[in-house]
């Protein structure tokens, strides 16, 4: 056997090291399987992000709906204005509500990325055209957005069909931000 190892070293013209070359090709092969695990990890509380922010906008849109209703019929009407008031506040507790693991999604930088592929999603709060009662402006915006989700979720989508086979793979190229990581940065 010893004799069949020295001839196999031979072929392999001067690496008397197999052993040394195996071991680091199955370390490499584990942070390669590692930051793949991670990248997909990232991509998954993406989603995550994504799933609540497309929900609570549905939610401050119907919100925002009721005060338009509200003020439509006599704007003047006390109970009305009161009424709007009310709904007002809701939107302002829902926006301050809007979170991930305890961590706001408004005014955070969120992203994923694995390999040379990076999907990026930002989205500043709706709270300033809440405070202006500008409810046209809020409603485009709340619409652009959406869009925007959609879009980040078809990138999702792409990147975490990438296979790891498919994709440049090496020590520095596979890498996912985890949520964690983007408040971090963004100095939460």
């Amino acid at each position: 056997m010893d004799r069949m190892l020295q001839t196999f070293k031979k072929h392999l013209n001067g690496l008397d090291n197999i052993e040394e070359i195996m071991l680091n090709a199955t370390k490499q092969s584990k942070i390669q399987t590692h930051r793949f695990g991670e990248g997909i990890k990232a991509a998954n509380e993406l989603v995550g992000c994504l799933q609540i922010l497309s929900s609570k906008l549905n939610k401050l849109q119907v919100i925002v709906a009721k005060i338009e209703f509200s003020l439509e019929e006599d704007p003047t009407n006390p109970a009305n204005v009161n009424m709007s008031e009310i709904l007002i506040s809701q939107a302002k507790d829902l926006i301050a509500n809007t979170k991930f693991v305890d961590r706001e999604l408004f005014d955070t930088e969120l992203s994923a990325s694995m390999g040379n592929r990076n999907v990026v999603f930002e989205m500043a709060s709706p709270l300033p055209f809440v405070e202006k009662k500008d409810f046209v402006a809020l409603n485009q915006y709340i619409d652009s957005k959406k869009e925007e989700i959609k879009a980040c979720m078809e990138a999702i989508r792409a990147l975490s069909d990438t296979s790891p086979s498919m994709t440049d793979v090496s020590i520095g190229n596979l890498r996912g931000k985890t949520i964690g990581e983007a408040l971090k940065i963004g100095n939460f």
